[in-house]
């Protein structure tokens, strides 16, 4: 019960009179509710362990570097869906700015204790530059994943079109890298946040716009897992960022990664008598 209570006070962003103690209280709660929902979803190798029901819960499932991001959705939801996303910027702002500062579990992704980096890091990833990254790939993400579902061929958008919102997405995605890549803070710790952040801003954005859509598990489940593979296959193409030190170091981690190891060596076997293009294209994210 408290913990539902504790998501409902931080999850709207209304103001509250607890004294500074039990704010600290509430905070960790929401951190620590938060961290275990993440990690199961966007965070290497945990996120690549198969639970939807009907599904071997022991199995893993690495994402994809190929294949279509189309995701079926049913008739019943076809309604809304056929709504393209649109989502304001300074929405999108607002929401990234309440996970990053309220819910973002960075305590639970490092050994660090350092509250200085955990400011310094959170005050990037509060940036405008960083939301405007989290609602263009959630843009992008509809017209690949969610539009070929629900709209007619002719109110697609263009190749070009699509090509260039990748474009303008990686030129904003380099340019955050760049900062941070030459530091080994920024390696092992800023970047990772920084694509953990998009991920979930995604994931909001999604939440905002569909709530029903949202509030149906294998959906949401299969939009979770084209968010992963769309900036696996954009980002992090060696998933370098989509885990952390901390988290790699335990036992569990240790057992699922073997077990991906295993599934994408199979795989690397069967993909290698086929023939692939050294150009990355929209239809590389596709």
């Amino acid at each position: 019960m408290r913990i539902a209570v504790v998501r409902a006070k931080w999850g709207s962003g209304a103001e509250t009179s607890t004294s500074g103690s039990e704010t600290s209280d509430m905070l960790r709660v929401v951190r620590q509710e938060e961290f275990k929902s993440i990690r199961g979803k966007y965070i290497l190798p945990f996120a690549c362990e198969q639970k939807p029901v009907g599904i071997d819960p022991g199995g893993v499932k690495p994402w994809s570097m190929v294949g279509p991001l189309e995701l079926h959705v049913p008739r019943s939801h076809v309604p809304d869906i056929s709504r393209p996303i649109s989502i304001e910027r300074g929405d999108v702002q607002a929401i990234v700015t309440r996970w990053v500062t309220k819910c973002m579990p960075l305590q639970f992704l490092t050994t660090r204790s350092d509250e200085s980096i955990f400011s310094e890091v959170r005050s990037f990833l509060c940036e405008p530059i960083v939301s405007h990254l989290a609602g263009l790939l959630a843009h992008l993400l509809y017209w690949l994943a969610l539009s070929p579902s629900c709209l007619p061929e002719e109110q697609q958008l263009p190749p070009e079109t699509l090509q260039a919102m990748v474009a303008s997405a990686l030129n904003i995605w380099w340019k955050l890298e760049k900062q941070h890549r030459s530091t080994s803070l920024g390696v092992s710790f800023t970047l990772p946040c920084l694509l953990l952040t998009l991920k979930r801003g995604i994931e909001l954005c999604f939440e905002k716009q569909y709530p029903a859509v949202m509030a149906e598990g294998d959906l949401r489940h299969g939009l979770v897992e084209r968010i992963n593979t769309l900036l696996m296959r954009l980002c992090d193409t060696e998933n370098k960022y989509a885990r952390f030190g901390k988290l790699d170091c335990t036992g569990r981690a240790a057992s699922l990664s073997r077990r991906l190891d295993a599934v994408r060596a199979s795989i690397k076997v069967d993909q290698s008598t086929r023939k692939r293009g050294g150009s990355r294209k929209v239809g590389s994210v596709q």
